[in-house]
C-alpha cells in the first residue's frame, strides 16, 4: 500500500511541477474544458436564445484553445531570456497579450476577413517556436527534442489508459444500475471525461515532463524500446520503401513516360517523416553505425526523389495553373530539400525549425501567400482560355461562340468557381458591353453564357494524366413550376411516401395498417400479414433500374442540358408479385455516367402503393 502511495504522490510531484511552472496554460487548458461543458449543457436545453449563447461561447473556446499554445511558446522564452524573479510580471504581460492576440487574431480571421487559415495557423507556428526555443542556447538539442518526444507519447499514452479505464467504470454503471433514462447525460459525460483528459490532464503531465532551461541533458537516455523500434523496424522500412520509389523512377526513365502526380504526395511525406527520424536518431549516431550511415547517406538519396516530385508538380501546374494545394506542396517540398542540403552540408536542427517558421508565415501572411498565389494563377489561365475561346477583348466579356465540349467548358466553370470562392469576381475587372464590371459569379457565368451542361460535367484525371467524365442525367416528372406533384393511387388500396431515400445509405422504416406490416430494409420492401406470413418481398432498386433502362432507349428531345422533363408514368414502375399488385412513383432520378458508361442512380424519395388481389 505503501508503494502505490509513493507512486500517486509522485504522479501528483509531476502534474504540480507542470502547474506551477506553466499556470498560465494549465488555467487556459481549465477554460476550454469549462466553456465544452457550459455550451454543451447550454445547447441540449434546446431554448433559442441559450442556443444563441451557446454558439457565441463556442467562438470565444477558439480564442481559449489558441491561448493554449501561445501561453506555453511565451511560458519557454520567459524561462530562456528573463530572470526568474521578474517571472509573475511576465507572465502577467504575455496573458494580457495572449488575450488581444487571441481576439485580435479571431476577429480579423473571422469577421473582418473571411481568412480562417489565418487563425488556425497562429497554433502550428507557436508549436514550433516552443520547440525551437529551448535549444538555441543548448548544445544537446536533438537530446531535447528526443525527451519532447517521449514525453508526447508518454502523456498520451496515460491520457488513453485513463479515458479507457474511465469509460469501462461508465459503462459498467450504467448496465449494472440502470441509468438508461440518463442516457444523454451519459453520452455527454464521455466526451466531458475526454475533454478533461486529453486537454487538462494530458497536457499538464505533458507540461510537467518538459526539460527546464537548467537540467543536465548529458545523462539522458532514449528509452530502449523507442531506440529498438526505430533501429529495427522504422528505418529499415524507410530504406526498403525508398527502394521501391527508385525502382519507380527506373521505370519512368526506361519507359519514357511522366512520373505519376501522386509522387508528389508520397515523396513530400515520406521525406518529412524521415526528417524526425534524422532528428531523433542523431544522438544515437555516435554508437551506432548502421543509425550513422543512415543519417549520413539518407539525404543524399533523397534528392533526387524530391527533383522527381517536383517535376510532377510542376507538370500539373502547367496544365491547370496553381491552386493553394498545389502550392502547400511546392512549398514544402521546397522547404525538404532544404532541409536535406543543411544535413548534406551540416547537421543543424535549428535552420530546419525556423526555416519551417518561415515557410509557414509566407505561405499564409505574405503577399506571397498560398490564396494570393492560387487566384492569381487561375485568374491568368481563366483570361488565356477566355482570349483562345474568342470571350475576352480588351477587358470585355462576350458570349462563348465557340463549339465547346464539356471538359473544356467545365474548366473554364471550376476556374470561375475557384476565383469566386477564394477571392472576389470583381478583382478579375471583367466588364460587359456597357462597360460595367462584373461582381458575382452568376453575372460573368451568364455573360460569357456558360452551359449548365459544363456544370454537371466533372473531369478527374489521374496520376498518369488520363480522364474519368463525369455526368449526370435527371429525369424529372413535368410539373408545373411550385406546384407539388400528386401520384395517381386508383386501384390500390395502401400507399406509403418513402422520404430520404439515398443510394449511398438507404434507410429502414417499417409502416404497420390493420391488415399488414411493411418493411423496407436493404433496398427491399417486404409485405408481410397481421399474422407473420410474408406475401411479397420487392427490390426496389431493381424497380428503379428498370424505369431508368427504359428512359435511356426513349427518344428524348434533344437539348444541350442534362435535365429531361418526362410524364409522371414514365418514373413509374408496375409490378406484381403473388397476390400483390404495387407501383413505385419517383418524383426525380439522377443518372450518374463515367466514361459514357452507366456507374450510379440516385434518387431521395419515392412513393409505394400496392393491394391484394380478392
Amino acid at each position: 500500500m505503501g508503494k502505490i502511495t509513493e507512486k500517486f504522490k509522485k504522479l501528483f510531484g509531476y502534474f504540480k511541477g507542470g502547474v506551477d511552472r506553466f499556470r498560465v496554460t494549465v488555467i487556459f487548458t481549465l477554460m476550454v474544458f469549462g466553456l465544452v461543458v457550459l455550451t454543451t449543457e447550454l445547447e441540449n436545453l434546446s431554448y433559442e436564445k441559450l442556443s444563441v449563447v451557446s454558439s457565441s461561447l463556442i467562438e470565444v473556446n477558439k480564442c481559449f484553445v489558441l491561448g493554449i499554445f501561445l501561453t506555453a511558446m511565451f511560458e519557454v522564452i520567459r524561462e530562456q531570456y528573463f530572470e526568474e524573479r521578474k517571472k509573475w510580471i511576465i507572465r502577467t504581460i504575455y496573458t494580457v497579450l495572449t488575450v488581444i492576440i487571441g481576439f485580435g487574431a479571431y476577429v480579423l480571421s473571422f469577421v473582418v476577413y473571411n481568412f480562417e487559415i489565418g487563425f488556425w495557423m497562429l497554433l502550428p507556428i507557436s508549436l514550433l517556436i516552443f520547440l525551437t526555443v529551448p535549444i538555441l542556447k543548448i548544445g544537446n538539442k536533438e537530446k531535447y527534442l528526443q525527451s519532447v518526444f517521449v514525453n508526447f507519447v508518454v502523456s498520451s499514452i496515460f491520457a488513453t489508459v485513463l479515458y479507457i479505464g474511465i469509460s469501462l467504470i461508465l459503462v459498467t454503471i450504467t448496465a449494472l444500475f440502470g441509468f438508461e433514462m440518463f442516457y444523454g447525460f451519459v453520452l455527454r459525460f464521455y466526451m466531458y471525461s475526454w475533454v478533461f483528459v486529453f486537454d487538462v490532464l494530458g497536457v499538464s503531465l505533458f507540461l510537467s515532463l518538459l526539460k527546464k532551461p537548467s537540467d543536465n541533458l548529458e545523462s539522458y537516455d532514449f528509452p530502449y524500446i523507442l531506440k529498438m523500434l526505430i533501429k529495427f523496424v522504422i528505418t529499415p522500412l524507410i530504406i526498403i520503401y525508398t527502394g521501391i520509389l527508385y525502382v519507380y523512377l527506373a521505370t519512368v526513365v526506361i519507359s519514357m513516360k511522366l512520373p505519376k502526380g501522386l509522387i508528389s504526395h508520397l515523396v513530400l511525406w515520406y521525406t518529412a517523416f524521415s526528417l524526425i527520424i534524422i532528428i531523433l536518431i542523431t544522438p544515437l549516431t555516435k554508437n551506432d553505425k548502421f543509425l550513422g550511415n543512415f543519417k549520413k547517406y539518407f539525404p543524399y538519396f533523397s534528392i533526387p526523389l524530391i527533383f522527381a516530385s517536383l517535376f510532377a508538380i510542376f507538370q500539373r501546374i502547367y496544365q491547370y495553373g496553381i491552386t493553394e494545394n498545389r502550392y502547400y506542396v511546392l512549398l514544402f517540398i521546397f522547404w525538404l530539400f532544404f532541409c536535406m542540403i543543411l544535413y548534406i552540408i551540416k547537421s543543424k536542427v535549428t535552420g530546419v525549425f525556423i526555416s519551417l517558421i518561415i515557410c509557414l508565415i509566407i505561405a499564409v501572411y505574405t503577399p506571397f501567400s498560398a490564396e494570393k498565389v492560387s487566384v492569381y494563377s487561375q485568374s491568368q489561365r481563366l483570361k488565356r482560355m477566355l482570349v483562345k475561346y474568342g470571350a475576352l477583348k480588351d477587358g470585355k466579356v462576350s458570349k462563348i461562340t465557340q463549339n465547346l465540349t464539356n471538359n473544356e467548358g467545365s474548366q473554364i466553370h471550376t476556374t470561375i468557381q475557384y476565383i469566386s470562392d477564394n477571392s472576389t469576381i470583381a478583382k478579375l475587372n471583367f466588364k460587359n458591353e456597357k462597360g460595367e464590371v462584373y461582381s458575382t459569379l452568376g453575372d460573368l457565368e451568364k455573360g460569357l453564357d456558360v452551359k449548365e451542361s459544363w456544370k454537371d460535367y466533372y473531369y478527374r484525371s489521374d496520376d498518369e494524366g488520363n480522364y474519368e467524365e463525369r455526368k449526370v442525367i435527371t429525369y424529372k416528372v413535368k410539373n408545373i413550376e411550385n406546384s407539388e406533384i400528386i401520384s395517381d393511387i386508383a386501384g390500390y388500396d395502401n400507399f406509403i411516401s418513402y422520404k430520404n431515400v439515398y443510394n449511398e445509405d438507404p434507410i429502414n422504416q417499417e409502416n404497420e395498417s390493420e391488415k399488414y406490416k411493411i418493411i423496407l430494409k436493404n433496398k427491399t420492401i417486404t409485405i408481410n400479414s397481421k399474422d407473420g406470413a410474408e406475401l411479397a418481398k420487392i427490390n426496389y432498386e431493381d424497380a428503379v433500374k428498370q424505369i431508368v433502362a427504359k428512359l435511356r432507349t426513349s427518344k428524348l428531345p434533344d437539348t444541350s442540358d442534362t435535365v429531361y422533363e418526362v410524364p409522371q408514368k414514365d418514373l413509374e414502375y408496375i409490378g406484381t408479385i403473388g397476390k400483390i399488385n404495387y407501383k413505385i412513383s419517383l418524383r426525380s432520378i439522377d443518372d450518374e455516367i463515367i466514361n459514357g458508361k452507366p456507374k450510379d442512380l440516385y434518387y431521395e424519395e419515392f412513393d409505394f402503393m400496392f393491394s391484394e388481389k380478392k
